[in-house]
């Protein structure tokens, strides 16, 4: 299993070029980005110098990180959406990231779920006519609802559902245990039940997205799972580090 990190949330100490660096110096094989902080070509050449890959790139997320309901499902954003998509698409191809991540969005007021869902197919539909060109799988995540109680899709049954009725192909699911278990969802049985589905995965610990073994979860049965499916996608860490990250990486030895 390869580890990566997401250099939006983590390493933040130091500037968005060197967290690359400072990634590949503890030990992570790939990177991680939620938001880009710097030029697509300055953080392409960091990463080949420094040997990691970009696992990962969002696409943004308007108003969403500040409490809005975000572009990829709204009604009415769709042509935000689509500029935001093209930029992460052409940035994803400089840095040569095999993986695009559509990104959540929430219900509106006064607006119908349905809508928010069919808005959220075209633009997959939109995404996936261009992606597909460039050999970029789509993904898309479940984000829990104790945290946002008006979010699109909250389960992974959801996502499954949304993209087997929609007859939608080449999008997997972005897992996060994290989420998974703040929406009380068993990470041993999603990851049994719907491994095919499954192409990345993203975990910290519950509650506040802290690292591994500072919360509740038994991450240990979670990778001898993995390991026993035969798992070889990304694990990226995705947490809060609550210190200089490098001092927070003791859980990293699972994985020596």
């Amino acid at each position: 299993m390869k580890l990566s990190t997401s250099i939006t949330l983590m390493f933040r100490e130091f500037e968005p070029l060197e967290r690359i660096e400072q990634a590949a110096k503890a030990g992570f094989q790939g990177v991680e980005i939620q938001v880009l902080e710097a030029d697509p070509q300055a953080m392409a050449e960091a990463a080949k110098q420094h040997g990691v890959k970009v696992a990962l790139l969002n696409v943004g997320m308007g108003d969403f990180l500040g409490g809005g309901p975000g572009l990829s499902g709204v009604p009415g954003r769709e042509e935000e959406f689509r500029q935001a998509f093209d930029i992460a698409l052409a940035a994803a191809r400089t840095l040569d990231c095999a993986h695009i991540h559509i990104g959540p969005s929430c219900v509106p007021e006064d607006t119908e779920r349905d809508a928010c869902l069919e808005a959220l197919a075209s633009n997959i539909r939109y995404a996936l006519g261009k992606a597909q060109q460039h050999g970029i799988e789509l993904l898309i995540e479940p984000v829990n609802r104790p945290e946002r109680a008006t979010v699109l899709l909250g389960t992974t049954s959801e996502i499954v559902d949304f993209l087997e009725s929609r007859s939608i192909q080449g999008v997997s699911v972005l897992y996060d245990i994290f989420h998974s278990v703040m929406s009380d969802e068993d990470p041993l049985q999603i990851l049994a039940s719907y491994k095919q589905h499954i192409a990345h995965i993203q975990f910290s610990d519950v509650p506040g997205r802290t690292p591994p073994g500072k919360g509740t979860i038994a991450f240990e049965a979670i990778w001898s799972s993995l390991e026993a499916q035969g798992y070889d996608g990304w694990l990226g860490a995705e947490y809060f580090a609550m210190a200089d990250t490098p001092d927070t990486l003791d859980w990293m030895q699972d994985f020596a």
